[in-house]
């Protein structure tokens, strides 16, 4: 099987290309690069190395998807669309995307500053889950438009976590994968503790002091650490 090349532009013509690829092939784990040659499967310089699986767009680098190219994504009936290796997404694609009813997972990872407008569209995303791992600290503001965003919502491009953010994101109601994070103070934590969503997930946060580790280990939702202990329901006792 051929990866098709695409131009740099992420446009109708090419997003229909490579919509059809996608559909065509899916599931599609792409195997070892030994298999492949090297032009086949190109570098994903955001990552540094070559993605593992293909979820839409994620096989390739585009400097722009364009509005046209958004509106053929959206009316596609693709669940996953990864346009993490897109350099640019305009404000109008994205509010294409968010609209779309058939994405269930859309990840955004070249979005790395946004404005208040720009999150209170993702916030209205229809699907599922939610991808910005290339996002920057957050103010209070942004944090609290995200956090209206009822689903999955991960931000592990944040490597630690400032107090207006922590307390704008405690009002998320979803699943907050916060799996950049490598360092966290007692306040922050404190803050964070008190999210309101089902689950939290501090995947890197291995070296944790043991106060933090007592702060968040109060959180009523499900705590995914590499310290923490999952919860198990207690057995009902015989009448």
């Amino acid at each position: 099987m051929r990866l098709p090349t695409p131009s740099s532009i992420l446009d109708a013509k090419t997003a229909k290309e490579l919509v059809r690829f996608y559909l065509d092939n899916r599931p599609f784990e792409i195997p070892n690069s030994d298999f492949w040659e090297l032009n086949q499967l190109p570098e994903v310089s955001c990552f540094g190395e070559r993605p593992k699986e293909f979820t839409g767009f994620n096989c390739w680098e585009f400097d722009e998807l364009t509005e046209d190219g958004a509106k053929v994504i959206a009316k596609s009936g693709m669940d996953v669309v990864n346009l993490d290796t897109v350099a640019h997404v305009p404000l109008e694609a994205i509010r294409i995307l968010c609209k779309a009813k058939s994405i269930k997972t859309l990840c955004l990872a070249s979005l790395h500053e946004i404005t208040p407008e720009t999150a209170k569209i993702l916030a209205s995303f229809k699907g599922q889950s939610l991808n910005l791992n290339g996002l920057s600290q957050p103010s209070a503001e942004l944090a609290e438009c995200l956090a209206t965003f009822p689903g999955s919502l991960s931000l592990g491009g944040l490597c630690h976590l400032e107090m207006d953010g922590a307390v704008g994101l405690a009002k998320h109601k979803g699943d907050l994968g916060l799996d950049g994070i490598m360092v966290l103070f007692e306040e922050e934590a404190l803050a964070i503790s008190k999210h309101q969503g089902t689950s939290l997930s501090f995947n890197s946060l291995f070296e944790t002091p043991s106060k933090v580790k007592t702060i968040l280990r109060q959180y009523q939702g499900v705590l995914k650490a590499p310290w923490a202990k999952k919860k198990t329901s207690k057995p009902k006792k015989k009448k």
